[in-house]
């Protein structure tokens, strides 16, 4: 801005500045720590088409960390039944709608993916990407919200998106005026 004697005037790179100087980043729900809600997973069924999409819900999830670029975050996954996570296990970290549906896995875009390393009661995905690059996290408007879940394969249906997060994480995104 120049404060001159006609006044203030705000030229183009000022514009700039002052929206690249806005602070933004993600507001998980649930909160940073917070697992999504309990449930009884439905793992005795057959997912196809007409039948009950939750079929093959069987993950929570929390937001261990937002990072820095408000972007991207760490998760950790577990079963929502309280047993234990394969070594092997194949993942897909996948971005959807308000509500999962086990006819879709295979559609949903995916912004991580890998293999569990150990066997345990839970494991961590760091810096998964709610945007898909930091240009489109950007360019998106305040308020903007986005649904994170986990798929997986297993022991059954090795390569095949089978099991899932039932209740995604919504990442809204939120910038300081």
């Amino acid at each position: 801005m120049d404060a001159g004697e006609g006044g203030a005037t705000l030229d183009a790179s000022d514009e700039t500045s002052e929206a690249s100087a806005k602070a933004c980043s993600v507001d998980p729900l649930p909160a940073i720590g917070e697992y999504t809600p309990d449930y009884e997973p439905l793992t005795a069924c057959t997912c196809a088409p007409g039948d009950n999409p939750a079929c093959h819900g069987l993950f929570q999830a929390r937001v261990v960390e937002v990072s820095a670029d408000g972007w991207h975050a760490t998760l950790e996954i577990k079963k929502a039944n309280g047993q234990q996570i394969s070594e092997g296990l194949l993942y897909w970290v996948v971005v959807g709608d308000e509500e999962t549906d086990c006819n879709l896995l295979n559609a949903y875009v995916v912004r991580a993916e890998g293999t569990v390393s150990a066997s345990g009661a839970s494991f961590t995905v760091s810096d998964v990407p709610i945007w898909p690059d930091q240009s489109t996290f950007e360019s998106d408007s305040p308020g903007a919200s986005k649904y994170i879940f986990v798929v997986t394969d297993g022991a059954g249906s090795k390569g095949l998106k089978t099991w899932f997060q039932r209740d995604p994480t919504k990442f809204t995104k939120l910038c300081a005026p």
